[in-house]
């Protein structure tokens, strides 16, 4: 396990333990006695030793498996990547409770913990070193954006939407808490609320009058040989209903336009120096492949262009492109991208295939 700095002390693994040699001590400190005495949700528990007067900080990690040791053999999923930032969350939120610094949250794969168990995240807070939050957020993006499996598209698609919010927006607490609830019912997060639980919770009135509604069925079926409805009754079933009436009208409205959304289609529109490659190209749903080879959907003839230059892949209104290994490389508004990593694009962007240039297009 590499140092984080020559003046952090050397970082190192034992049984049960995340262990951290010649330290700065820092005991008298507000933030070590916080640690010391409390047990802090999310933030891995610290002992102090003392041997040769020297200090070293004991993190307990028990049977926990760090996350640059849980991806050494495998891809990240979705259900993790969504449990992580959640956590990411909740220990930068928890420092704000106990006084605690989030710059001395240690973001880094190999000082996250992931336990088997709980199925949950803990992060070491380490007082020795400081770091803004924001880089440390966007280097272990950056990060995750290679070990990620490009095979699970919610996954893929949440951890590139997430870095392409915090390249053009920064990063704000407040913003990670409004995405991660976006993707909170999504399938396999593992924290679907009930829609009935989540209306309940947001609009008392209409829980109420649900509740009254079942009540009242209750007494018909009862009373329904007996005696007729009163009027009172007919006119509080009539309003439930007209509640209801209205709220599906609302959701069918609500997917009638996500429906229309999802026939967009996209296309690109040549705007290069070479008025003889393709001047459009329909994207099409699926997996296109672009290249000088004839067997490519989107050929190009140009002397920069390999073979097999790169990928195109359209799905659920989203485009995506990656560069398959090419000689000269694949551009998206003018900056070169990572081989064999999948890149959202959006309407309005310049793609480039080496020296040939495309204006992604919808309509």
């Amino acid at each position: 396990m590499e140092e984080i700095d020559s003046h952090s002390g050397s970082f190192h693994e034992e049984k049960g333990f995340l262990v951290v040699d010649g330290a700065l001590d820092s005991s008298d400190t507000f933030d070590v006695k916080m640690l010391l005495n409390n047990q802090i949700s999310g933030l891995l528990p610290l002992q102090i030793q003392y041997i040769d007067n020297q200090c070293i900080y004991r993190y307990m990690t028990g049977e926990k498996i760090s996350l640059a040791g849980l991806l050494s053999h495998r891809k990240l999923q979705f259900k993790e990547a969504y449990q992580l930032w959640k956590d990411i969350f909740h220990s930068c939120s928890i420092c704000g409770e106990y006084l605690l610094q989030p710059e001395h949250l240690l973001l880094y794969p190999e000082y996250i913990y992931w336990s088997s168990q709980t199925k949950s995240f803990s992060i070491c807070y380490f007082p020795g070193r400081e770091e803004k939050l924001e880089v440390q957020i966007k280097r272990l993006c950056e990060f995750l954006l290679t070990v990620t499996d490009h095979q699970d598209r919610l996954g893929r698609k949440f951890i590139y939407d997430w870095y392409d919010r915090l390249m053009g927006r920064g990063f704000y607490l407040s913003e990670l808490e409004q995405y991660l609830k976006s993707y909170r019912d999504s399938e396999g997060c593992g924290c679907r609320e009930s829609r009935t639980e989540k209306r309940s919770e947001k609009d008392p009135i209409e829980y109420s009058l649900k509740k009254d509604f079942c009540k009242e069925a209750d007494r018909e079926v009862i009373k329904r040989k007996k005696e007729p409805v009163d009027e009172k009754t007919k006119r509080r079933v009539s309003e439930v209903k007209e509640v209801y009436d209205r709220r599906e009208r609302s959701e069918e409205s609500r997917k009638s336009c996500f429906q229309g959304a999802g026939e967009r289609t996209y296309y690109l529109k040549n705007v290069s120096k070479y008025p003889e490659a393709l001047s459009q190209f329909l994207l099409s749903e699926g997996t296109l492949s672009v290249g000088r080879a004839p067997g490519c959907d989107m050929v190009l003839v140009g002397g920069q262009v390999s073979w097999h230059h790169a990928r195109i892949e359209v799905e659920e209104d989203q485009v995506f492109v990656t560069d398959t290994g090419s000689a000269h490389g694949v551009f998206l508004n003018r900056k070169r991208l990572i081989k064999e990593h999948p890149v959202l694009c959006r309407a309005g962007d310049i793609i480039g295939f080496a020296d040939i240039t495309y204006l992604l297009c919808t309509g």
